[in-house]
């Protein structure tokens, strides 16, 4: 079990960073979170229609274990899935081959504006260099950090703890729906806020982990099943700011090294909280695990900071910038680009373009 675990987080490793990567070569700026929202939504659909699969497998009886067909329906269901994405999802408008000619020139055309780079198979070493050295990228490691080790926990526990309400396997699948559909609607909700409103993507990240902290209050000090209950369904929506933080990548880093090295640190991250949250839950504690809610508290608190900071910084590197550009530096960067057209879709990276600006 622990080998064929292994197995899984090597072919799902690639998932989320690569979905970010491909959404950047495809969508403009102001189209990424909603793009990156609808991909992502997959986790809380994957909640509902998997409960509820899962409630149908927990009535087969015979020689194998529920948990058993669990793994053969889910695993056959992504093999396939995953084989027909292999030869049909392409990884950029170049390499797709259902455009015409001129729909492929007008895709790339779409991307100028973004002024992020292009697809590149070179890799540039200065931009890795660069990528560990900016202020953006260890803000958003520490974000996802903090956020995933309340999702390592949750994740885990939350079935746990509604069956420490006294429920048996069946209720608590069927229990488990309605935070699915929530998150599902918070990540819509995000992702449309933050494509439609300029600049507001760490206001929507800070205001949907805020309502989180919420319910995790809840679950801590409430006394009652029905307040804990309500508070278990808030605390997930902390998870509909991870399409935004990951579109926050795909829209403010430049050049497609430096792009996919932020993307791998933001998910090692990910991968860390993850593996840290389950150990702040203690069996002698269990069913309430005050420890782990009160950590998950404190961790959140944490992603409203960062959140903050990361808001106040972009802003402040704007500013910057425009002052900037009104003298020597704007025409520096116009002589060593050549042109507009150059300058937007060449592979350099934005601390480097310095008509680059931030979104926020």
């Amino acid at each position: 079990m622990m080998v064929t675990r292994f197995l899984l987080g090597c072919t799902e490793a690639s998932l989320s960073p690569g979905f970010t990567l491909i959404t950047s070569l495809w969508y403009r700026t102001s189209e990424q979170p909603l793009r990156a929202g609808i991909w992502f939504c997959g986790n809380s659909l994957s909640l509902i229609f998997g409960n509820l699969i899962a409630v149908g497998i927990l009535q087969i009886k015979n020689s194998l274990k529920a948990w058993q067909w669990l793994f053969i329906i889910f695993g056959l269901a992504t093999f396939l899935w995953g084989t027909l994405m292999l030869f049909r999802l392409p990884d950029s408008p170049t390499d797709a081959k259902f455009l015409t000619e001129e729909e492929r020139i007008i895709a790339i055309e779409r991307m100028r504006a973004n002024q992020t780079g292009y697809k590149s198979s070179k890799i540039d070493r200065s931009q890795i260099v660069e990528a560990f050295k900016d202020v953006k990228t260890w803000l958003l490691a520490t974000l996802i950090l903090a956020c995933n080790i309340p999702n390592g926990g949750f994740t885990t526990f939350n079935g746990l703890v509604l069956q420490g309400f006294g429920f048996n396997t069946f209720h608590t699948l069927l229990l488990g729906l309605p935070g699915g559909l929530i998150v599902f609607l918070f990540v819509l909700f995000g992702g449309i806020v933050s494509s439609k409103v300029p600049n507001s993507r760490c206001l929507v990240m800070v205001g949907m982990i805020i309502i989180s902290i919420l319910g995790s209050a809840l679950v801590y000090a409430g006394t009652s099943i029905a307040t804990r209950y309500a508070g278990l369904l808030l605390m997930g929506i902390y998870s509909a700011s991870m399409p935004v933080s990951m579109a926050m990548i795909s829209s403010n880093v430049g050049g497609f090294t430096k792009k996919t090295t932020v993307s791998a640190i933001y998910f090692i991250m990910y991968c860390t909280g993850n593996i840290i949250g389950p150990q702040l839950f203690f069996t002698r504690e269990a069913p309430k695990y005050q420890s782990g809610f009160l950590a998950i508290i404190i961790c959140l608190v944490i992603c409203v900071i960062v959140g903050l900071a990361l808001l106040f910084y972009l802003r402040w590197e704007n500013s910057r910038r425009d002052k900037m550009s009104v003298g020597a530096v704007a025409t520096a960067n116009q002589e060593k680009y050549s042109g507009a057209t150059q300058r937007e879709l060449i592979d350099t990276t934005d601390l480097k373009n310095m008509e680059f600006r931030y979104v926020y």
